[in-house]
């Protein structure tokens, strides 16, 4: 229930729109405006820790998973409008940390780091007073940031405030994955807490996007899955030879869709073509059309004897024919009716002139 209860509200943002609905436009702009201070400090945190400058990387991470945590400080006073909360014990590190008695040099460096007041809306709660240590980890709790995270996210706070390394060469493998915490932990948080600062109207329009994406995403699958059970279907040719073993003149030309392209006997010989039909198929006619060897115009073929298998072997058609010799030649219908034709031999029994030719052979299926 509670899984269906998530999807449900994935695509409807029904609880996204209510707090739009309700939230004053400044908390959303101040929310809004947090997370995209966060945002834009991770990509130069990125940039920097990418091209070797890991220090100030590092120290940029740090900053902008700060900076996002503001957002999360914005919106505790919103969860005291609607239902007092008391002080989460999951926080108990952050508050201690907070009401440990600071030095003249740390009180100077609170004051300048001190910018969730400023994103604060007038007479709410700032981030200076005792309960800010911990308000952001109750808001995230409250917008069902799971617990194990929360928890994770405080640790990696605790241990960003430690001494930061001010030289790249001085940054360790430890420092390597605090940063990657960092990066999880704003992500996290910046997740969290996004559908915070939409909206109404933004609400509705990603609504609309979730639900388009859904849809096409379904239209892929389906489309993917419909190749991919398809039978492909395939004609493979072989012959009993062709002129000079050239492959330009090879059998499967007769099956190329191609009336300019032809499969050639040796001089002064019969033979046979070939093709195998995957899957089985209903025929109800069959096209051929001779060859002349359009440059010399010395062979085609002559008498031939048609014949068509199924799957176990056994002959379903046979037909006799002849196929009168033309520089321009025409198509010669041969009507059908064989159920699940897998095979089908066109034996060329005589020729005109120096040897045996054909251009196409085409099926018509039921």
């Amino acid at each position: 229930m509670r899984y269906a209860r998530r999807s449900s509200d994935f695509f409807f943002l029904r609880q996204a729109a209510a707090e739009a609905q309700r939230r004053p436009a400044a908390r959303r702009e101040a929310i809004g405006q947090a997370l995209t201070l966060g945002r834009q400090r991770a990509e130069a945190a990125e940039a920097l820790w990418s091209n070797g400058h890991a220090a100030e990387g590092l120290r940029l991470a740090v900053d902008a998973l700060e900076r996002t945590l503001e957002a999360a400080e914005v919106l505790a006073p919103e969860l005291a409008e609607v239902t007092p909360v008391a002080a989460p014990k999951v926080a108990a590190p952050m508050a201690a940390e907070t009401a440990a008695p600071e030095t003249a040099e740390g009180a100077e460096a609170s004051t300048e780091s001190d910018e969730p007041a400023e994103l604060a809306p007038k007479g709410e709660t700032s981030a200076s007073d005792a309960s800010a240590a911990h308000a952001w980890s109750t808001v995230l709790a409250a917008r069902d940031l799971d617990t194990d995270r929360v928890r994770a996210i405080e640790r990696v706070v605790s241990l960003a405030r430690q001494p930061l390394p001010d030289l790249d060469a001085s940054v360790s493998a430890t420092h390597a994955e605090l940063y990657k915490e960092l990066y999880r932990a704003r992500a996290d948080v910046d997740r969290a807490l996004a559908p915070a600062s939409l909206t109404p109207g933004q609400v509705k329009l990603k609504v609309i996007q979730r639900w388009t994406a859904a849809v096409l995403a379904l239209v892929l699958v389906a489309v993917g899955l419909f190749f991919a059970l398809r039978t492909p279907r395939t004609v493979t040719a072989s012959a009993s030879s062709f002129f000079r073993n050239d492959p330009q003149f090879g059998p499967d030309k007769v099956f190329d869709d191609d009336p300019n392209t032809e499969w050639l006997l040796n001089d002064g010989q019969t033979g046979w073509i070939e093709a195998r039909l995957s899957p089985g198929r209903s025929l109800t006619k069959i096209r051929i059309l001779n060859g002349h060897n359009r440059h010399f115009n010395d062979r085609g073929a002559n008498e031939f004897h048609l014949e068509l298998y199924d799957s176990s072997g056994q002959k379903v058609f046979e037909h006799r024919g002849e196929i009168a010799f033309s520089e321009s030649p025409s198509w010669v219908d041969v009507p059908v009716s064989a159920e699940g034709v897998e095979r089908l031999r066109l034996n060329v029994t005589s020729f005109h002139r120096v040897g045996g030719a054909l251009a196409e052979i085409a099926f018509e299926e039921r």
